[in-house]
């Protein structure tokens, strides 16, 4: 497999590289990224402030599975993302794909006008699900009644 680096933004966050190579250590490292900028232990941490903490976990979950899907779907390929915008069905198949101005391997796309390309069908989104969301413990506990016989089982 040749080596690929993507690049990855989250919010709060440095830039992240990820390498195909190497995913499970970037992975790993994004993770301790966010640990190590910790002011206090979690446990410590506000409720609001817990929020924050998983709002920014999930959005480098969210980015890092995302160019991993990216990553394998490519196996090795040069990759670009885009919206599939319109397929026209007449003597063949023609498709309106919508890109990004900045997107990484854009000019050897358009030296490649009239020549073969090959297209995946990747669906990011399919991969960033949760089992449950993650949620900040209370600032307010619930206390509970030791005097109420009911409670008691």
């Amino acid at each position: 497999m040749t080596k690929k680096n993507t690049k990855v933004e989250t919010p709060d966050m440095p830039e992240l590289v990820i390498d195909a190579l190497t995913v499970t250590g970037d992975v790993r490292d994004a993770i301790l990224d966010r640990i190590r900028n910790l002011k206090k232990p979690y446990e410590q941490c506000s409720e609001e402030e817990q929020g924050d903490i998983i709002y920014g976990a999930t959005a480098i979950a969210t980015n890092l599975v995302r160019e991993v899907v990216k990553i394998v779907a490519a196996a090795g390929r040069k990759c670009i993302v885009g919206d599939l915008e319109q397929v026209t069905i007449k003597d063949g198949y023609k498709a309106v794909i919508t890109l990004s101005k900045s997107s990484e391997y854009r000019h050897e796309l358009a030296d490649s006008q009239g020549k073969a390309v090959l297209v995946v069908v990747a669906d990011m989104e399919e991969f960033v699900g949760e089992k449950a969301p993650a949620k900040p413990t209370p600032d307010q506990r619930v206390l509970v009644d030791f005097n109420n016989d009911q409670d008691a089982a």
